[in-house]
């Protein structure tokens, strides 16, 4: 979900940093009722569409609408290209494929050096914190640090080009 508010218009999101973030609500859906019912991929896929048939009914909103690979793809949101991403993953997780992570990779419009994907080997869904405390902080401080300057860096050269042009209009012909 911070994939789709951090690209929301009215939010000025510096950079967005998740750890296991799904592509696809339907997706994880799908996989979990496969994992753990042990249904086919193809019964899955028809609960998961028959509860996605009920789902605007009892909670306003289509599963369709929860595609944080979307947000990020270009045309997909108000800033989609525009907010730097850090996805961390984990090989092993049970809860949401790497697979995910890959997705929204490929997908995010931001130029390459302004994405990152860290998968991280021999934890599980959102443990990679608590495995490697020290080098996860440091990953994430390292990804602020990056966007922060490269936001102020932005913010410095608007306001130059704005003085600029001030003074493009001040002056008499």
């Amino acid at each position: 979900v911070a994939l789709m508010v951090g690209h929301d218009e009215e939010v000025a999101a510096v950079g967005i940093a998740t750890d296991c973030a799904f592509a696809s609500l339907s997706d994880v859906l799908e996989s979990a009722v496969s994992r753990s019912l042990r249904f086919p991929p193809s019964l899955s896929a028809t609960a998961i569409w028959l509860a996605g048939l009920l789902n605007p009914l009892l909670y306003g909103y289509q599963l369709s609408e929860v595609s944080p690979v979307s947000a990020v793809a270009a045309g997909g949101s108000a800033r989609a290209g525009q907010v730097p991403l850090l996805l961390i993953h984990t090989e092993a997780d049970e809860v949401v494929t790497v697979s995910q992570a890959h997705a929204i990779y490929s997908a995010a419009a931001v130029p390459d050096d302004m994405k990152q994907l860290k998968v991280v080997q021999h934890c599980h869904h959102v443990g990679c914190f608590f495995s490697d405390r020290q080098g996860y902080l440091k990953l994430l401080t390292d990804f602020f640090d990056r966007a922060f300057g490269a936001a102020e860096d932005a913010k410095q050269a608007s306001e130059v080009s704005r003085t600029e042009e001030r003074r493009v209009v001040e002056t008499p012909e």
